[in-house]
């Protein structure tokens, strides 16, 4: 499937959000009467709440994840207070991050409640919301206890499998009326400033790797693609059977271009996450198989410290066939002729699936880093330039 115009990327929300946030800024500190410029900046924080609650449910560790955020709260409370209180210490104000945090650990706190007591989902995430609803408040962090609300939404939307309305809605009730607010004058009506984030959800809606469908077509064709691959399984999905490793088949245009950053933005991943395999020999004969972002470059000098050789080189694309049993394009680190010693540079631990080619043109699997490590028997390293 092509992909549309208008989708956009993980990258593409960052850079709208940061873009946004710093508009907001430099009104606040350096043009306080340019309206516009905090109006500009209501769009920031939805769209990095949104990130926040797709990181949740994408990373690997939730409780590095949720320390990780703790440790940036603690870091960037000193520079935050500086620039918005003059003051290195603000006990009365704290950054955003921590309302970030905060929802982290709601979040931990509805999987906890509903592991331990058998709780549904929306029953366990009651308590948890209202717990960290309170916490921001009395935080006072960032955007309150409505920003806590509005990261949860968003994630417990993508858990539950809902689509656009309860989005809106939630945030229409969220910015319209729970979270404080200046008032604008628009075609003569009085309305919230802060209901403008509303808006955000239009960049939210168009970003391409968002897991779960919006409508029932949507749907309907995921279901056809999926169908359609589990017909035409390749060696690799074979193997991960075999193993009883769960994965997650993709397809697309096998005529289109096959580098991997066009195949990521077809398939609607992040690049960060797709993992090309290259095939390299060493000084001393041996080959060896590296994993890296397809985004990436190899960096021979590292691959080689890596596995212990005092070089390596690419092998050439002729002799990838021969060896591997993979073309060009279509090389994956599973189901190889021969298993070769392999290499997964160290971010593929970041996440919580990533995609690998399926060993065919079209074809990529999508599963855990850590049962394809474990099952290649490969390792880690840094090996990018």
């Amino acid at each position: 499937m092509g992909k549309s115009r208008l989708d956009l990327s993980t990258l593409d929300l960052k850079l709208l959000a940061m873009a946004a946030m710093l508009v907001d800024h430099m009104g606040y500190l350096l043009f306080p009467t340019a309206m516009w410029m905090r109006y500009v900046g209501r769009l920031a924080f939805p769209i990095f709440a949104f990130q926040i609650a797709e990181g949740w449910y994408r990373t690997h560790d939730r409780e590095k994840y949720t320390l990780r955020l703790l440790i940036c709260a603690v870091v960037s409370e000193v520079p935050f207070d500086l620039a918005f209180s003059g003051t290195p210490v603000d006990a009365g104000y704290q950054n955003v991050l921590w309302t970030f945090f905060i929802t982290a650990a709601a979040l931990w706190a509805a999987d906890a409640l509903q592991e331990r007591l058998c709780l549904p989902l929306p029953l366990a995430a009651l308590p948890a919301a209202g717990a960290g609803y309170l916490l921001g408040e009395w935080m006072q962090a960032d955007y309150f206890g409505p920003g806590v609300l509005t990261v949860l939404v968003f994630a417990l939307c993508r858990q539950w499998h809902i689509g656009r309305l309860p989005e809106l809605a939630a945030m229409l009730v969220i910015n319209g009326w729970l979270l404080p607010s200046a008032d604008m004058t628009l075609w003569g009506v009085t309305l919230p400033v802060e209901l403008l984030a509303t808006a955000a959800l239009l960049p939210i809606w168009l970003y391409r790797g968002r897991p779960w469908p919006h409508s029932p077509e949507h749907w309907n064709i995921r279901r056809h693609i999926m169908a359609k691959n589990k017909e035409e399984k390749t060696n690799v999905m074979r193997t991960l059977e075999q193993k009883k490793i769960p994965y997650t088949p993709h397809t697309y245009d096998p005529n289109g271009p096959i580098d991997g950053v066009s195949v990521a933005q077809a398939l609607g991943q992040d690049p960060a996450c797709v993992f090309k395999t290259l095939v390299t020999r060493g000084a001393s004969g041996g080959y060896y198989v590296f994993d890296i972002p397809v985004a990436e470059n190899l960096d021979l000098k590292k691959a080689a410290r890596a596995v212990g050789e005092k070089s390596v080189a690419m092998l050439p694309q002729k002799e990838l066939l021969p060896l591997t049993g993979y073309v060009h394009g279509g090389c994956s680190p599973v189901g190889m002729k021969k298993q070769f010693p392999t290499v997964f540079h160290e971010t593929a631990l970041l996440y919580g699936t990533i995609c690998v080619s399926a060993g065919k043109i079209g074809h990529q699997v999508e599963c855990d880093p850590n049962a394809l490590i474990t099952l290649l028997r490969a390792k880690t390293a840094d090996v990018i330039v």
